[in-house]
């Protein structure tokens, strides 16, 4: 009994550092990749304590990149594109910001079981309405990071089968 690589499915992955305009490393940032051209965000990753992440099992296509960090201006969309079985770096450089902008971020969980590579929305309250802000998927911790978010009221929600979801309000003074 052998086992051998299927070379019909070529797939990339995309890694880097992500550092503040003195080198520092950036933890717990959060990155994302998204197809060009959709708003939806297609894979992620979260930086770890040297600031480093990788996004792997891509499959051939034209992306963006960004990342967003508590206190930290979110990234410029990076466009890369992944050709078959490239290895591409990308280190990135972010901007500390001012005080004035907030971050939200969690882990989906309901009575202690852990919902990995959910969607989770993001509505913000603009006059008596929730409207949607931003769309993301929880990473396979269950972890969700909404960030640079102006103050006021937010509620989070993720639809999970078998139960009514995960729903949480916040406010960002």
């Amino acid at each position: 009994f052998a086992l051998t690589a299927d070379t019909s499915v070529i797939r990339g992955l995309v890694y880097g550092t992500v550092t503040d305009t003195e080198g520092n490393a950036i933890s717990e940032g959060r990155v994302y990749l998204s197809y060009r051209g959709r708003s939806i965000k297609s894979a992620d990753g979260v930086t770890n304590e040297n600031g480093e992440y990788i996004i792997y099992n891509l499959l051939p296509g034209d992306f963006t990149l960004q990342v967003e960090a508590l206190g930290y201006e979110p990234s410029k969309p990076i466009n890369i594109k992944i050709l078959g079985n490239d290895r591409l770096p990308v280190d990135i450089t972010l901007t500390a910001i001012g005080n004035n902008l907030g971050s939200i971020n969690g882990v989906i969980n309901i009575n202690g079981e852990v919902f990995g590579a959910v969607p989770v929305f993001l509505y913000q309250l603009q006059g008596k309405d929730f409207i949607l802000k931003e769309v993301q998927t929880s990473n396979s911790d269950g972890l969700f990071v909404f960030s640079s978010l102006p103050p006021g009221s937010y509620k989070v929600y993720s639809p999970l089968s078998d139960s009514e979801g995960f729903n949480k309000s916040f406010i960002l003074n």
